[in-house]
Parts: structure tokens; C-alpha cells; sequence
């Protein structure tokens, strides 16, 4: 049939041959022949312009002689680079392949859906027209054509317009024709954009302007009227409809193909989009300079590119640090007016963002050098999904790096003019969270959900779903506030609503799993952890409190009872592990978490506890109560009971030189 012949040779995309009918394609083979025997690989300039001019000239369409010059120019580049090259392409990756091949998929699934098929097998073809669709921008900037495949469509072309006249409206020779016309048409427009594309990619054209060639090839094709082939087709009798049926299915089926092909670039067109980077280095010339210098191309190694990909590796990786001290520099002069304090809080701060901002730029670095080693032909649609995903996660990453790094800090200088200093701490928490859903909600659209649908579907039909797995639902809001609450971390030792102990192995998304003191397992829904009271004994850094009930004897004089109690204490001040003044115990980070006394408890937040008592608390029939208070700089078990114990028998040698008699009941 003569549309799947003008599939084969590919080269239906020339608006301007229109009118080209009437023109000799003796006389064009005669000047191509010529002007192609006589091309200089080193300078196919003249030999492009040649031939454009003589297609411009042999052609009848002049209502807009910039676009006929400029698809001429276009054309006449592929000839001539088909000419003189050597390479042969596999005929599988070509464009018109992949377009063939939707057609074909295109065909099956009309098929099966007139068949009722099932939803499997529909899924299954589409699945397969999407790996096609990934292939395309590839095909489109590796287009080829050659002058006989062009003097073919010239001849095809002569051939329909011949039937056209020859036979009246109404026949079966004249529809069959008209509808080959008209196929022809809309592959004219369909490839001339895509050889537009190819143009404006290798040129490093911008996304809107790629953006816009493809609209206006979706309007045409939207625009084209078939009225008067309905109107005939409808009136043919049922024999002739039968004959010419699947010309006229071919003729729908094309222009859904197109339109597909087109909707795939626009919703993909990032893929097209040229790379700053690349626009920066004028990366075509840059390459040919280092590759004319640096002729690898016999071992099969393309110096310029390896040059580059090396170069950009080793910038990117140094560039960690660098930046870091830079966004310091700019939220000292910017938010602070100031510098932030020592100069181990501003190391800490910049290692704080260094290690997320050095996998981004790391991860920005292999995105580039993909590009590149695809260069001139544009990535696959999956590297793009993936990085897409990726920069969301690091990007999240980053800012709430920065937010921990630098933006506590001028969270603070807030929180000192306010009075609402927890406000401003809550904030900072919603702040997290709603990076965190914002991350999720751009990775979805990343993978081709519809996050508008999502959140409408949260309507009736998700309240219907939240009654009836609200337990569920439940445990799982709870996980995510135990995750974000960080009340306790896996290995913490807790005790949950004052009759749950144990340690922490897991925290999953219902339950979490507790090892108790008797080696059992015990699972806890993570909704009733967050109604509860929880005790962590893992979150004290220094500081575990010792109590001690002294009771002596009514015998003791009043002066040995004031010496007891005083020696007493210079026992626990003076004791190198018992924790009397904070400033004695608190390591560097206390210098970082002092920007954040004016919202929190710095002390109790870091789990630092210091101080002694110890008084005459009471005179009972046991005899005189002494109590005594204190804190061990140890708080692991095995080294707090060698400490009470020093002390403990410190005090027992101190009782025994002050002569005092203790009564029943002495210690607690």
C-alpha cells in the first residue's frame, strides 16, 4: 500500500514539496548528482547550500519562504551527511522503525479493544509502546536521508496527484488516493518538527523554544480537515467500504500515532532541554578542538569527552567544601550581620551541610557525564526518572541540613525577641515535616503519578477508606510521629506507660518491637506508645541521680552531726566522678546547642544533670534523718554501682571517724 511505503522511506516531512508536482525530478537527481560528486568532506557548507537552493526553487510554495529555505537547509544537511559518511545504522533504531512500530501496537490494541480483550493484554501492548516511546528522542537526533529515498517521495507525490485528477470524488481509486494525500500531509508536519527538534537540540535550544515547535505541530494536526473524506466515505457503497476500510483506519491510526509521539516529548521535553553546562563549555566546538589535538578516535577512545568527563568529576567533588564556607559567609552577612560565634561552631556548621551538599554535586557530576558519554543524542527517559527522584531526596536532604546547621542558629536570635519561644520550636518541627511531604509529592509526579489526583481522591472515597482501617491508618500516623517525635532511637532502654520495659529493636510501621528483661519479645502498636508516658534511660549524657536516708543515732552530739554533714559533702564535691557543676562535664557540642537556650532547655535536652544535697531533713523515732542528693558522671550500670559504692563506703568511713552510731533503716 502506497502509506506503508511512504513509512518505509521515511522522508514524508517536506510542507513546501506540496506544490512540488509539477516539478521535474530529472532535474533535481541531475543537480544533486552533480553537486554531491563534487562535496569536500572538510566543507559540506557550499554543497548544503546547493542543493536547499535548488529544492527551493523547483518548489511552488511561497507563502513563507523563511521556513521552505530553513526545511530545505535541513533536508539538503542530511543528504549530504548521509553522502559522505561511512557509518551504517541499524535500521531498528531508526525513527521510522519506532514510528512503524507504534503504528503496529497502535493497530493491535484497536483490535483487542473492539474485542473486548482484557485489561492484561491491553496493559501488556502498552507497556510495550512505552519502551518504544523511551527510544524516540534518541531516533530524533539520528536522523537520516538519503537523495534516492527523496526522489522517491517526489515520485510517490506525482503518482497520488495523478490519480487525483484522473478519478471522479466519489470512486474508490479517488478516496484511496485522497487518504494517501492526506497521510501524507500529516507526516509532513510530524517529521518536519522532529527534524526541527534534532536542529534546535544539537544547537542547544532552550525547553520553551523546543516547546513551542511541538505545539505548533499538535495544532496542525488538530486543525486538519477530513470533512469531505467523511462525507464520501459515508455514502460509499458497503463493498467499496470494505476494500478501502483499512485506509481509512490507517489514516486515523497515523495521526493518533503522531499526536502520542508529541504528547511523550512534551511530557518528557526536560530530556530535549539543553544543559547549562554544556551551552557554557559550547561543547560541540570544544570537543572537536580537543579531539583534533588529541586523535584517540583509532584505539575507539574520544579524548575530548574523556578530558571532560575526568575535569567535571574532579571539579564538582572539590567544589563540597567551597560551597559550603560560601553559604556560611552569605547567612552571616544576610541574617546575622555577624559572624556565628567560635570557630569550632562554624566547622561544625559547614560539616553539617558538607556531606549532603557533596553527594548532590557528586550526583550532578555523573548526571552530566551521562550526558555526555550519550552526547550528541539525548539520554534514555529512565536516567532521567531516576535522577529526578534523586535530586529531590538530596535537595530535601540539603535544606534541612542548612535548616540544622545554620537555620537553628537564626532561629534563635528570634526566639530571644519573643515571648513565645515554643512557637517558634514548633515551627522548626513543621518545618521538617513538610519538607518531607513536599519531597514525597514531587517524587510521585516524578514517576508519572498525578499528585492533583491524589490529593482530590483524599476527598469522600478517602473517608470511606480512613473509617474503615482507621486502626491501621492510626499506626501508622504514630509511626511516623514516633520517627519524627525521636523520643527513643533502636537500643534505647524504656520503660512505656510505667508497665512496658525494655529495649528497643525496631520500630516498624504498626508496632514496635521491645526486648524485655526476661528475654521476650514484645510487640506495642505504635498508637499506644504515643498516648503513653515514656521513660528513656538512654538519653541522660551525664548525670544519674543517687539518694541516701542517713539515720543517726539520738546519742550523736549536734557539733559531730554538723562535722558529719559537712565532710559529707566535700566527699561528693571532690569525688572526680560525681557531677556537681555542668561546666565541668559539658564537652565542644555544648557550644554549638547554646544557640538554642532561648527556645529549650539546653541542660535537660542534651541530658546533663549536676548539683548535691545534702541537709537534716528530720527527727523521727528512727532517730536524726540525714538525706544526701547527687549525681554520678557515669550513668552505664556497670560503672554507676562502682561509683555509689566508693562513695557509699566513703561515707561509712566518715560516719565511723565522727564517732556516730547509725540506727536500723540507715541507707535507702
Amino acid at each position: 500500500m502506497i502509506n506503508q511505503m511512504i513509512n518505509k522511506l521515511f522522508v514524508v516531512f517536506f510542507l513546501f514539496f506540496i506544490s512540488l508536482h509539477g516539478a521535474s525530478s530529472n532535474e533535481l537527481q541531475q543537480s544533486i548528482d552533480e553537486t554531491l560528486l563534487s562535496v569536500d568532506e572538510n566543507d559540506t557548507k557550499k554543497a548544503v547550500e546547493k542543493i536547499a537552493s535548488k529544492l527551493v526553487n523547483l518548489s511552488k510554495a511561497k507563502k513563507d519562504g523563511n521556513q521552505t529555505l530553513e526545511i530545505a537547509e535541513l533536508v539538503a544537511q542530511k543528504i549530504v551527511d548521509e553522502n559522505i559518511s561511512d557509518i551504517k545504522t541499524d535500521s531498528k533504531k531508526s525513527l521510522s522503525f519506532l514510528v512503524n512500530d507504534i503504528k503496529n501496537l497502535n493497530y493491535q490494541i484497536k483490535i483487542l479493544q473492539d474485542r473486548n480483550a482484557s485489561i492484561d493484554d491491553l496493559n501488556s501492548l502498552k507497556k510495550d509502546k512505552i519502551k518504544l516511546f523511551e527510544k524516540i528522542p534518541s531516533a530524533i537526533t539520528n536522523q537520516k536521508i538519503s537523495y534516492e529515498q527523496l526522489l522517491n517521495y517526489i515520485d510517490i507525490r506525482k503518482q497520488i496527484a495523478y490519480k487525483l485528477e484522473k478519478y471522479p470524488k466519489k470512486s474508490k481509486e479517488y478516496m484511496v488516493a485522497r487518504m494517501d494525500y492526506y497521510n501524507i500531509e500529516i507526516g509532513e508536519i510530524f517529521y518536519t518538527a522532529l527534524l526541527k527538534i534534532e536542529k534546535m537540540y544539537i544547537n542547544r535550544s532552550s525547553k520553551k523554544d523546543i516547546s513551542n515547535v511541538i505545539q505548533k505541530a499538535i495544532l496542525s494536526l488538530q486543525t486538519k480537515d477530513y470533512i469531505e473524506i467523511k462525507e464520501v466515505y459515508e455514502k460509499l457503497d458497503k463493498d467499496v467500504l470494505l476494500d478501502i476500510g483499512s485506509n481509512f483506519q490507517a489514516l486515523r491510526i497515523n495521526q493518533e500515532t503522531y499526536m502520542e509521539i508529541f504528547d511523550y516529548l512534551l511530557e518528557n521535553i526536560s530530556i530535549l532541554e539543553s544543559s547549562f553546562v554544556f551551552n557554557f563549555l559550547n561543547l560541540k566546538n570544544t570537543l572537536n578542538y580537543i579531539n583534533s589535538k588529541i586523535n584517540l578516535a583509532p584505539y575507539g577512545i574520544n579524548s575530548g569527552k574523556t578530558i571532560f568527563i575526568v575535569v567535571i568529576t574532579l571539579l564538582f567533588y572539590s567544589l563540597r567544601r567551597v560551597l559550603a564556607k560560601i553559604l556560611l559567609f552569605i547567612f552571616e552577612k544576610v541574617f546575622l550581620k555577624q559572624k556565628s560565634g567560635s570557630e569550632a561552631l562554624r566547622i561544625q556548621a559547614v560539616n553539617t551541610i558538607k556531606k549532603p551538599m557533596g553527594i548532590l554535586l557528586i550526583a550532578y557530576a555523573i548526571d552530566i557525564c551521562i550526558d555526555m558519554v550519550y552526547y550528541p543524542s539525548p539520554v534514555p527517559a529512565i536516567f532521567y526518572k531516576i535522577f529526578s527522584i534523586t535530586y529531590i531526596i538530596f535537595y530535601a536532604w540539603l535544606i534541612t541540613g542548612i535548616l540544622d546547621g545554620y537555620g537553628m542558629i537564626l532561629f534563635s536570635k528570634i526566639a530571644k525577641k519573643s515571648n513565645r519561644k515554643e512557637v517558634i520550636n514548633l515551627i522548626i518541627k513543621i518545618a521538617y515535616i513538610m519538607i518531607f511531604i513536599i519531597a514525597i509529592l514531587l517524587m510521585l509526579n516524578s514517576i508519572g503519578f498525578d499528585v492533583s489526583t491524589i490529593i482530590a481522591s483524599l476527598g469522600i472515597g478517602g473517608l470511606a477508606i480512613a473509617l474503615a482501617t482507621k486502626d491501621i491508618i492510626a499506626n501508622f500516623f504514630a509511626s511516623i510521629m514516633v520517627i519524627f517525635d525521636n523520643s527513643f532511637s533502636q537500643g534505647d532502654s524504656v520503660v512505656i506507660g510505667g508497665n512496658i520495659e525494655g529495649t528497643i529493636v525496631e520500630t516498624g510501621l504498626r508496632k514496635t518491637a521491645i526486648r524485655t528483661s526476661d528475654n521476650s519479645l514484645l510487640y506495642v502498636p505504635n498508637s499506644k506508645i504515643i498516648d503513653s508516658t515514656i521513660r528513656n534511660w538512654n538519653r541522660r549524657t551525664v548525670g544519674r541521680l543517687v539518694t541516701m536516708t542517713l539515720n543517726i543515732s539520738y546519742e550523736t552530739t549536734l557539733f559531730d552531726v554538723e562535722k558529719c554533714i559537712k565532710d559529707i559533702e566535700n566527699l561528693i564535691v571532690n569525688h572526680p566522678q560525681t557531677s556537681t557543676n555542668i561546666n565541668d562535664v559539658v564537652n565542644d557540642e555544648y557550644d554549638f546547642l547554646k544557640y538554642r537556650k532561648n527556645m529549650i532547655s539546653v541542660d535537660d535536652l542534651a541530658g546533663y544533670k549536676s548539683g548535691y544535697y545534702v541537709w537534716l531533713d528530720d527527727l523521727n523515732d528512727s532517730g536524726i534523718v540525714v538525706k544526701i542528693e547527687f549525681f554520678t558522671i557515669p550513668i552505664n550500670k556497670n560503672d554507676y554501682i562502682k561509683v555509689k559504692q566508693d562513695i557509699i563506703l566513703k561515707i561509712l568511713n566518715i560516719i565511723e571517724t565522727n564517732g556516730l552510731k547509725l540506727t536500723t533503716k540507715y541507707v535507702s
